[in-house]
């Protein structure tokens, strides 16, 4: 529904830096055009995202951009009722990454 509208654009895969297993899923690309955010868009799309996919997921974020950082560990959060881990960054990777199951 809100990607018909053009509100937002998603890319989930299953590259991961920090595997957890084979199967761990990735998001390697999301954006919500700045005019529809803070509108729980965002929210509500990535938690359609992980219910769709089940699993070992991991949520890397850039390490300068301290939006994503918050809106990612808030929606987190919310989703897995705070049982998630993070990682500052790791080898492959220089920048926060969220691991959680759902």
């Amino acid at each position: 529904m809100f990607a018909a509208l053009g509100l937002y654009y998603i890319y989930n895969n299953s590259v991961s830096d920090g595997k957890q297993d084979e199967e761990t899923k990735s998001i390697a690309e999301f954006f919500i055009m700045r005019k529809w955010r803070k509108q729980g868009i965002g929210r509500e799309v990535a938690t359609r995202i992980f219910d769709r996919h089940k699993g070992n997921w991991e949520v890397k974020q850039e390490k300068e951009n301290y939006n994503a950082q918050k809106f990612w560990e808030t929606v987190i959060n919310q989703y897995c009722n705070g049982r998630y881990t993070k990682k500052e960054s790791l080898p492959k990777w220089d920048g926060p990454i969220i691991f959680f199951k759902n």
